[in-house]
């Protein structure tokens, strides 16, 4: 996906390439049950923005809906990493049963 952007040389600047346009993207593959194209999105993503947190747990869910589930739990970690109070990656690993770190305090 990103060789066919890259592929588009000078024509590329006409594409929204922003985070909110990526992670539009992504979902809209996520929701079309295309887990693979979802994950490469939010990849790309996490790739452009990588000091996001929203980038990161994006990248989780599909990750999770892919059956991936080691990389979920690391996407959220890093979500949780640059946003501590990300309700929705402390959700997430909390349901998939992966919410307690090593020295957390159990907030």
């Amino acid at each position: 996906m990103t060789a066919a952007y890259e592929g588009l040389g000078v024509r590329r600047d006409d594409y929204d390439h922003s985070e909110r346009a990526l992670n539009a993207l992504g979902y809209k593959f996520l929701r079309a049950g295309r887990k693979d194209e979802a994950v490469s999105v939010f990849e790309w993503g996490v790739a452009a923005y990588p000091g996001s947190a929203n980038t990161h747990d994006s990248l989780g869910e599909a990750y999770r809906a892919a059956g991936r589930l080691d990389e979920a739990r690391e996407s959220y970690r890093t979500a949780l990493k640059l946003d501590p109070a990300s309700r929705s990656a402390r959700a997430a690993l909390d349901a998939m049963g992966a919410g307690k770190q090593p020295g957390d305090s159990g907030d």
